[in-house]
């Protein structure tokens, strides 16, 4: 396993016990939530079995249906928020897991490409078959031409210059040669 692969491995343990960790508390402090509304729900059952509301006139009754309306309204306003913020909190979680198996998922094609040369193969022709990958391929490919062209062109004309140099150097010791043995 090279360093990396062991690194990515560490942190990925890390982000799934902190996962863990976390659910836990969301289940726990659900548990409690959901004791209190049943208890809120089922207390008045219980408490009308032994005190009974004695409904005299017109208005009690619809006071009463109010004040069920008004509970059953905020009870499910309580549950509403309560499920959005545990849908905000889960999104979160998930979108930062989902990066570590990103990072996970890269690491392991890595090593995968440089065990197996099959895979690397089909990578590229998969990566082939994609018109913008292509298309960053061909510019990449034309820069480094186009460095690879100025190199060389550098590089030439630094060696005719050294041998024009030299062919300027045997000019002037044939120059010499020839006077010497004209002498």
């Amino acid at each position: 396993m090279t360093k990396t692969a062991w690194n990515v491995d560490k942190v990925s343990l890390k982000a799934k016990r902190a996962s863990i960790s976390f659910v836990k508390t969301i289940f726990k402090y659900l548990a409690i939530l959901v004791m209190g509304f049943t208890g809120g729900v089922f207390a008045p059952l219980f408490l009308s079995r032994y005190v009974g509301a004695q409904v005299t006139e017109v208005a009690d009754a619809f006071s009463i249906a109010n004040t069920y309306i008004i509970f059953t309204t905020l009870f499910f306003v309580g549950v509403t928020v309560i499920m959005a913020a545990l849908g905000y909190v889960i999104t979160q979680q998930l979108a930062l897991s989902k990066g570590e198996h990103e990072r996970q998922a890269l690491n392991d094609i890595g090593v995968k490409l440089s065990k197996d040369e099959q895979v690397g193969i089909e990578l590229i022709n998969q990566l082939l078959t994609n018109p913008d990958v292509l298309r960053h391929i061909e510019a990449q490919m034309g820069d480094k031409v186009e460095q690879v062209v100025r190199e060389r062109s550098a590089a030439a004309e630094r060696k005719s210059e050294r041998l024009a140099q030299q062919a300027g150097e045997a000019q002037q010791e044939a120059e010499q040669l020839n006077g010497f043995f004209n002498s």
